[in-house]
């Protein structure tokens, strides 16, 4: 049993500060120091990732809680708020990233043999995204929104332990009307059967639908990104998490009516917002396509068939086939 010792101070204790100090060598992280070490930093954040705190003035009041605790935590410098501020913009972030490979390095063998429910020879990995909001004014380069800043993530991780292995992010940006500029994050640019295009991960309980033929080229998240990046073809690839592992691979092509119609909407859209007249929410969350269940899927694809068997015929309506040499 572990008297005298913090849960904290005792997980810390597994971490390589051999190796850590040589990361800090490496780019001369405390040549300058100013009362807050590397070490003094790490802890902060490993403290504050452990706690869901959620900004510097919640670390400091949480850590200040227990200041006479500090001391046996591994802390050496003085923990304040401005303190931390100048730390994580003075501190080389060079130095974390390289000891999270070490970690990572560490981490993998250990994981190796665990069990992940689907019987391989190879390594399973999953791709995950997620939106990381940041502060505007200490974020200029990362503006997501008017009055928000956001980077987008994207990991790579290993199901043997749920371990990352591999992290990017791209993030484009096009002027639209005034000052205004449209940002949106795309997943990966690559290869698919050999052709380039833009990849979107999605991770689902269930299989995406493949039919009928075009249903993704309506989605209207991958018409954005066509959009942004003026790449007509898009793939999805889509982990299903089931009881046996599958992976879809759904492509399609947008065309450049389609981008020419998102741009369009893009514009008034701008002007609605700044004229202060907005408009309701549809409550479409994606990746779910509403498509799929619209009675007039048929029109938008121009697929004759789907009319037909969308088309209801009412008594005494024998005589009005006029209606249907209507152009929608």
């Amino acid at each position: 049993m572990n008297q005298g010792r913090t849960v904290f101070s005792q997980l810390i204790s597994f971490l390589p500060d051999r190796e850590f100090r040589r990361c800090v060598e490496r780019y001369q992280g405390d040549i300058r120091l100013r009362g807050f070490s590397c070490w003094d930093q790490y802890l902060a954040m490993a403290f504050a990732q452990l706690t869901y705190r959620e900004s510097l003035r919640d670390i400091e009041a949480c850590l200040r809680s227990i200041q006479g605790k500090l001391y046996h935590l591994g802390f050496r410098g003085k923990v304040a708020r401005s303190t931390l501020a100048d730390a994580n913009e003075s501190h080389d972030w060079r130095i974390f990233a390289d000891f999270a490979q070490v970690l990572i390095a560490l981490a993998r063998p250990l994981h190796a043999r665990e069990p992940i429910g689907v019987d391989l020879e190879q390594s399973l990995y999953a791709l995950d995204s997620t939106t990381i909001d940041l502060c505007l004014s200490l974020f200029p380069w990362a503006k997501f929104r008017r009055r928000k800043a956001a980077v987008k993530m994207h990991t790579l991780l290993d199901l043997h332990g749920n371990i990352p292995t591999f992290i990017l992010q791209i993030k484009f940006t096009r002027p639209v009307s005034g000052k205004n500029d449209f940002v949106a994050y795309v997943d990966a640019i690559g290869k698919l059967d050999g052709t380039r295009c833009l990849l979107e991960w999605k991770t689902t309980s269930s299989r995406y639908p493949e039919e009928p033929d075009g249903l993704l080229a309506l989605d209207p998240q991958l018409v954005c990104y066509s959009w942004m990046t003026g790449i007509s073809e898009v793939a999805q690839i889509v982990f299903v998490r089931k009881r046996l592992a599958e992976i879809q691979y759904l492509r399609t092509t947008i065309s450049q009516e389609q981008r020419q119609e998102f741009g369009q909407l893009v514009e008034d859209t701008i002007r609605r917002i700044e004229s202060a007249q907005f408009l309701p929410h549809a409550g479409i969350r994606f990746p779910q396509n509403p498509c799929s269940t619209c009675p007039y899927l048929g029109l938008c694809l121009g697929k004759q068939e789907l009319v037909d068997a969308a088309l209801v015929r009412r008594p005494g309506a024998e005589n009005l086939g006029w209606l249907d040499e209507l152009t929608y």
